[in-house]
């Protein structure tokens, strides 16, 4: 295993700087996320979170940064120069009402952020489907407005599959369906399904695309 924390460093940054975080529920992936919103930004400007378990991940506390509920407070936070701004969503809302919020999230996301987290994907997106937004905002709006985009997700059979294959860098930690260790296989090329269905909490393979190639490590717990 590679030290406690290993796994980003890089000598040439891709073009697109998109990560995918894949793991079953506590694992490591809210530790990382939290890690990566940490580190300086590739460039300054508004970073947004998409949070529908803030109850649990606290990101606006974590953050100093307004948590809004509502599409309405969100853009108002924004125009008043919040530098962080956490949406709060709320799972209990219809779906389709909720895809709708993550559609203007989105939007705004594109137009104004530098940085982009988006946790439980799986919410908001399906396999073969998801909101044109999302699909501008995790190609056009890595690659052409250099937003750093994060998207989080339990299950990698369940989220659009799209982001996962334009991804500049993936992260699994433990899987607990046999599906989604097949699939996370493939896209790792190196451990197997058993390997990534086995793996110790905070345990993790990463994967840097562009590169070709794939590292392991173990996630670091912050003082």
């Amino acid at each position: 295993m590679a030290p406690a924390g290993a796994g980003r460093g890089r000598a040439a940054p891709a073009a697109a700087d998109i990560t995918g975080v894949i793991g079953a529920s506590s694992t490591g992936k809210g530790l990382y996320a939290k890690q990566r919103l940490r580190a300086p930004q590739r460039r300054p400007g508004l970073a947004l979170v998409w949070s529908p378990m803030e109850e649990t991940d606290r990101y606006a506390a974590f953050l100093d940064a307004p948590g809004v509920t509502t599409t309405t407070g969100l853009i108002e936070a924004v125009r008043a120069g919040a530098p962080r701004v956490v949406y709060v969503a709320d799972l209990d809302r219809p779906r389709a009402r909720l895809v709708d919020e993550f559609t203007l999230f989105c939007q705004l996301a594109y137009r104004r952020a530098a940085r982009v987290l988006v946790e439980e994907l799986s919410y908001v997106t399906l396999a073969s489907w998801a909101p044109p937004a999302w699909s501008k905002l995790s190609t056009a709006g890595s690659h052409h407005r250099v937003i750093e985009l994060i998207g989080t997700a339990q299950r990698p059979t369940m989220i659009d599959k799209n982001f996962l294959g334009g991804c500049s860098e993936v992260r699994c930690y433990r899987l607990a369906w046999e599906d989604d260790a097949v699939r996370m296989r493939k896209l790792l090329r190196g451990p197997t399904a058993e390997q990534l269905m086995d793996l110790p909490n905070r345990h993790f393979f990463h994967r840097y695309i562009h590169q070709a190639r794939t590292v392991e490590g173990v996630q670091a717990v912050p003082r």
